[in-house]
């Protein structure tokens, strides 16, 4: 599937034809776009083919994106274990961002780290999408 565009119409996952405010479907092309900002792709590697990653950086951020889609009706929860490693050296602040059923690309934790990799297990029903910003 693909956007032609973003106009608040019957055919559009984006923005609610009547009230103009944003469907789920916004917020991937909003975390996205500030991906897109930041300049320069990361490598992200996922050893889950129901885990799909993108990643980001610029200036004195860098961004990730991950999303569990599993079409199947069975489909469970699961524990996505994550390693973001290569990050320079120095304290950063780390903010994991949640869009599923209840949440709307809210912010749900931050961090403050100097590790140069960090470790962690986010909780995710599929369809759901987690954005992580790291800045310095």
């Amino acid at each position: 599937m693909m956007y032609y565009d973003a106009r608040p119409c019957s055919w559009n996952g984006i923005f609610d034809p009547i009230l103009f405010t944003p469907f789920k479907g916004y917020y991937p092309f909003k975390m996205y776009g500030e991906m897109y900002r930041l300049g320069e792709q990361i490598e992200t590697v996922s050893d889950d083919e129901f885990v799909y990653a993108v990643g980001a950086r610029g200036g004195d951020t860098a961004c990730v994106m991950l999303t569990y889609f599993d079409d199947s009706d069975d489909a469970a929860a699961k524990d996505i274990e994550i390693t973001l490693s290569g990050l320079s050296a120095g304290e950063k602040t780390v903010e994991l961002y949640l869009l599923d059923e209840t949440h709307d690309d809210e912010l749900v934790r931050t961090d403050v780290t100097t590790a140069d990799t960090l470790k962690t297990v986010l909780k995710a029903e599929p369809y759901t999408t987690w954005f992580i910003r790291i800045k310095q």
